[in-house]
């Protein structure tokens, strides 16, 4: 659709139609960016493995415990993702 209104838009010397044709390639532009920025992460197989975490966890004192918190269930996700998101949008 992109291309076929694009090529109308130069043909009908429309200014509507290359304003349109302008901001449809402008997105077909960012969708290209995004689709190859997140290729990688989306492409792959994802394995997590917190053995090591449980060992360092079973070694600990209380006291250690208490000062480093090893258990993802105590995290407030909502809140990091909104964070993590704000960090993102802040680049």
């Amino acid at each position: 659709p992109a291309l076929m209104l694009s090529l109308y838009a130069r043909i009908s010397q429309d200014p509507k139609v290359q304003k349109q044709a302008g901001t449809m390639q402008k997105v077909l532009g960012r969708t290209k960016l995004l689709a190859q920025t997140f290729h990688h992460f989306v492409n792959n197989e994802w394995f997590f493995d917190n053995t090591n975490t449980l060992r360092i966890s079973a070694n600990m004192t209380e006291h250690e415990r208490q000062v480093l918190t090893l258990d993802p269930s105590s995290i407030f996700w909502e809140q990091w993702f909104n964070d993590f998101q704000y960090g993102l949008q802040r680049r």
